[in-house]
């Protein structure tokens, strides 16, 4: 079986791999049997494909992940607070306590706050560090997470399949490097006039995609390994197909970095490390300064991994 190839998916994009993972997820827990996605050699970049039973035809890929996301009860997923920084901690022990601890919700609950560890003497929560978008005003990651999510479904086929085209009023929540503006001042209209421009049912696939983070629990807390250094993310590329577990595991990988230590010897291991469990290539994306109070992420840069001999 040679899979389908998702070939609206890029693997520089930081918002297409996040949306890979929640095709994944979604599509997994649609079907009966395992599924399992990799990545193939592309035009010069990696797509992701997926294989299970019942999953022969992009339309079934559709099919399963729409099928799996009506089974969602969003409110409970993303309608708990307006914004993530006026949680308390009470108000997270009743969310937790009100959901199933294997349920999506609860896995997303934990994927949003789980960045440091809950200190006494602090009352409110910490933030997922894949909140980028302003903290003031109307940017509420919560709400914009859960508008697109409720929106996009209708448009999975195109964002999976075809090129992405960017529609106005769609968010990216500052995943996607390709929404930058980088030149304002030679804009025909007004920044402020401009509004968000994403593309449709990226976001919904990358809200999901979160969860597929596993929480590694050390002295200092929980954290999602993926974003263990605040100013960049990172993440593999791996070329046979695995199902979910293991490529949370993949996700899990501290050697992911280790191949920028200055000590050789430290990469070297971790190349060999790396290409044991079939990941082909590492990216890394910069979080980018764009204003004073705004972040987004750069354009994922490849590190491909090869081992001594190969």
């Amino acid at each position: 079986m040679s899979g389908i190839a998702l070939t609206g998916l890029r693997a520089e994009n930081p918002l297409a791999f996040l949306a890979a993972l929640g095709a994944l997820s979604l599509a997994d827990e649609a079907n009966d049997t395992t599924v399992r996605m990799g990545w193939q050699d592309t035009d010069g970049t990696w797509t992701p494909f997926l294989l299970g039973d019942g999953l022969e035809t992009a339309d079934a890929i559709v099919q399963a992940i729409t099928y799996a996301h009506h089974q969602r009860k969003l409110d409970e997923e993303l309608g708990w607070a307006k914004d993530i920084m006026k949680l308390t901690r009470l108000e997270l022990r009743e969310l937790l306590i009100a959901r199933a601890p294997d349920s999506g919700a609860a896995c997303l609950l934990a994927a949003c706050v789980a960045e440091l560890p809950l200190r006494r003497d602090e009352r409110s929560v910490p933030y997922t560090p894949f909140r980028l978008i302003p903290r003031v005003g109307r940017a509420r990651f919560l709400d914009v997470a859960l508008r697109e999510s409720r929106a996009g479904i209708d448009h999975i086929y195109a964002c999976l399949f075809k090129p992405w085209v960017y529609a106005k009023r769609t968010q990216s929540l500052c995943w996607d490097p390709a929404t930058r503006v980088p030149a304002r001042a030679l804009m025909a209209e007004s920044p402020t006039h401009a509004g968000t421009r994403g593309v449709p049912g990226a976001l919904l696939l990358a809200i999901r995609g979160l969860t597929c983070f596993p929480l590694l629990t050390t002295r200092r807390g929980a954290k999602p390994p993926g974003v263990i250094d605040r100013d960049r993310f990172v993440w593999p590329i791996w070329g046979e197909p695995l199902e979910l577990p293991l490529v949370q595991m993949l996700l899990s990988m501290r050697w992911l970095h280790r191949l920028d230590v200055d000590n050789e010897r430290q990469r070297r291991q971790a190349t060999r490390q790396l290409s044991a469990h079939g990941i082909i290539a590492r990216f890394s994306a910069p979080r980018v300064r764009r204003g004073q109070d705004s972040e987004a992420f750069g354009w994922g840069v490849p590190t491909a991994i090869v081992a001594d001999g190969e």
